[in-house]
């Protein structure tokens, strides 16, 4: 089909139209403009142009809508057929460029808006659009993964290679939107993320978001007090630094006790400084840099098997530190 979409025009102050005469610059024109369209989609004075077929086999609601007669003084514009939307322009305008456009959108190497999934979410369950709900969990599940192992990747992978890019200023409304949808399996890393803000920014909400970037006064106390266990479960962690103990496999007991005490003496202070608690899920890579810690192999390898089978205890209990467990199941069964 051959792209006949023309550009935005500027936004002007009209008057309201009315249902027996709508006037024809009433509307702005929307981003979606089709001109063999026979349907237009109204949302906050902004008209789309759409195809009826198209919105019908996607839609089951405007599969059933379009399947009632519809009376003959309905409203008209631009010689079609007008449906009045209650929804923001802007989500409506995301959904539509989803649906046209998805190649475009959905694209790997070009990333996709955390809005434009958000949208997608809350219209796709409000009309029935399966396929898109779909696919937008999919999308969110990537940035918030029910394992650890997929965590990890997220944590470590480039912003060129993400399908979304995971801001932290996403994190509270990512929660809501589960909490609205009941996708509780975004919950528990979600609420992870979200830990991470400072008091001011749990009440408030990251700087320049909306009312959707609020978290209920329960969420934010899950939040702090999820804080403070994973702050613990952290300190748990560096234990063997603490200690100075070398392994039970240790070849070298004196030379690695003696590796372990400088680490505790020069780097063990700044670990235990509060910083973003996400943190408590981070990975000891400094144990795998050769060289970095004096430890012997058999001890690195030995501290950082225990410290991995820790982190995946502190992963496994995240519906417990949030109190969570009434609401999911965690860590989910993955088949």
């Amino acid at each position: 089909m051959e792209d006949t979409r023309i550009s935005k025009r500027p936004r002007t102050d009209v008057s309201e139209p009315t249902k027996e005469n709508p006037s024809e610059s009433a509307y702005e024109q929307g981003l979606v403009w089709w001109e063999d369209g026979n349907l237009v989609l109204v949302a906050e004075y902004v008209a789309f142009r759409i195809h009826k077929s198209m919105l019908a086999r996607k839609s089951q609601i405007f599969c059933d809508m379009f399947s009632i007669p519809q009376p003959s003084n309905s409203d008209q514009y631009d010689g079609c057929p007008v449906v009045h939307m209650s929804d923001s322009a802007k989500d409506v305008s995301h959904v539509l460029s989803v649906l046209y456009d998805s190649e475009k959108y959905i694209d790997p190497k070009e990333g996709i808006d955390f809005d434009v999934i958000a949208a997608m979410l809350k219209l796709g369950r409000k009309y029935q659009m399966d396929q898109l709900v779909n696919l937008a969990v999919t999308l969110l599940q990537t940035l918030y993964p029910p394992t650890l192992f997929h965590y990890d990747k997220v944590l470590t992978v480039t912003f060129s290679g993400r399908r979304v890019a995971r801001k932290t200023s996403h994190h509270i409304s990512v929660l809501n939107l589960a909490r609205r949808f009941e996708l509780h399996q975004l919950l528990p890393p979600a609420f992870l993320a979200c830990s991470q803000f400072s008091y001011q920014e749990l009440v408030n909400g990251p700087p320049g978001n909306g009312e959707e970037s609020l978290l209920s006064r329960a969420d934010i106390a899950r939040c702090l007090t999820g804080r403070v266990q994973l702050r613990a479960r952290w300190m748990r962690r560096l234990e063997f630094v603490q200690l100075t103990t070398p392994s039970v496999w240790c070849n070298y007991p004196a030379r690695c006790r003696t590796a372990l005490e400088i680490w505790k003496k020069e780097h063990l202070w700044e670990f235990l400084q509060p910083s973003d608690t996400e943190n408590a899920m981070e990975n000891f890579y400094w144990l795998d840099r050769p060289g970095t810690t004096g430890l012997c192999e058999l001890c690195t390898r030995f501290f950082k098997d225990g410290d991995r089978k820790a982190r995946q205890q502190t992963w496994n209990s995240l519906a417990q530190i949030f109190d969570l467990e009434d609401v999911v199941e965690w860590p989910p069964q993955i088949e």
